[in-house]
């Protein structure tokens, strides 16, 4: 019963935060609880007290961080003041160290090698990247050949339900890149921003990242050996806002490079996807050189989201910080902050995920072996910690 009245819980949850239920796939008649949020807090604190009596100690473990996460989320839902710090350590088990803005300044100012051309820095940087960007016309193709390429990967290193299946499609007005809809039976839908245009060295990354050996695989496993195979059924609902979810990105961001190192990322970037979207492969070259200097910048969402979210900027300081340190029009940084605006200290699960799981399958010989195990148990932050 402890499953149940857990999986009712997080949808009850949902039902007061729209964000809240990244997936369910289980019984109906769980749902349409309308209970009130000091009702939901008094169920989940009576259930933590009775989770330990006969489980076993990662599924304990597990619920009980993930109804910690929840008492967090309903102390935010109910209006009270959490910093930064404190909410992404209760919902997902971490705490960022900040890094000065001059870090991002001398990464900008090392593109100077690299980046071809006259005129401001981001002028030449938006140039380039406008030339691999893909054509309409060809995304569809183009995509369709990376989710091939990532799923063939994955299928040499990791046993997958005979069954999984996926759906791509292409939608606008959202505050991500890519989404992956899990929809149980190993099925997801997988969805691509097309608010901006696309440049084609994100492809394979995005592919892999929500799908092999991603999110895709991760709920896929997760519902052949946890609830099919064990009956731990708590895990046919997921709530984003927990621990699950830099377990998630981590593992879905390690993947990318798992995957593929960054010469066979770039050879197939070249000679696989760059054809298919009538790009030219020097284009697309001397922009991988630059995407590689410009990789440190990817923890600015966190120091910008941190000091944003404890008062420290303004919304509008928020996005000149990303269209000044991120390289990025002010429409996508505008598109940033709603993302943060929306998932708030979230965004630390990518990097910090990543850096959580890379440590923790480097450390073993078997680098795959290593990741599935990740994939296939009740694991936390915690416990890749060596």
């Amino acid at each position: 019963m402890r499953s149940q009245t857990y999986i009712r819980l997080v949808l009850a949850l949902g039902e007061h935060d729209k964000n809240y239920v990244d997936a369910y796939y289980g019984p109906d008649e769980y749902r349409g609880n309308d209970w009130s949020l000091d009702e939901i807090r008094a169920k989940a604190v009576a259930l933590r007290e009775d989770l330990a009596t006969d489980l076993s100690e990662p599924r304990w473990r597990f619920m009980d961080r993930q109804v910690d996460g929840l008492l967090t989320r309903i102390d935010m839902l109910s209006g009270k003041q959490v910093s930064f710090d404190d909410e992404s350590k209760t919902l997902y088990d971490i705490v960022y160290t900040r890094k000065d803005f001059s870090f991002y300044e001398d990464v900008i100012r090392s593109l100077e090698a690299v980046l071809p051309g006259g005129g401001s820095q981001l002028d030449r940087f938006e140039s380039l990247r406008s030339k691999i960007e893909i054509p309409t016309e060809r995304m569809q193709a183009v995509f369709d050949r990376a989710l091939q390429l990532a799923r063939e990967q994955s299928r040499k290193h990791i046993e997958l339900p005979e069954t999984e299946t996926f759906e791509l499609e292409f939608v606008k007005d959202q505050v991500w890149g890519g989404y992956n809809w899990y929809k149980g039976n190993s099925h997801s839908l997988i969805q691509v921003n097309t608010d901006f245009p696309s440049t084609i060295d994100r492809v394979i990354d995005l592919m892999c990242h929500e799908g092999y050996p991603g999110h895709h695989v991760y709920n896929s496993l997760l519902e052949k050996k946890l609830v099919n195979e064990l009956g731990y059924v708590e895990f046919t609902v997921y709530p984003l806002f927990s621990a699950q979810s830099l377990i998630a990105e981590g593992t879905a961001e390690y993947g990318i490079e798992l995957s593929f190192s960054p010469e066979e990322h770039l050879a197939l970037t070249c000679n696989e996807l760059a054809p298919l979207a009538n790009l030219n492969t020097a284009d697309v070259e001397a922009y991988m050189k630059v995407r590689d200097v410009i990789a440190p910048l990817g923890s600015l969402a966190s120091d910008v989201a941190s000091r944003y979210l404890d008062g420290e900027m303004s919304r509008s300081e928020a996005v000149d910080c990303f269209a000044t340190y991120g390289l990025v029009s002010p429409e996508r940084a505008d598109q940033r902050v709603r993302f943060i605006d929306a998932n708030r200290s979230y965004v630390l699960t990518y990097g910090m995920g990543k850096e959580l799981v890379r440590n923790y399958v480097q450390s073993h010989d078997d680098r795959w072996a290593a990741f599935t195990k990740i994939l296939c148990e009740p694991t936390l932050p915690s416990d890749l910690i060596r």
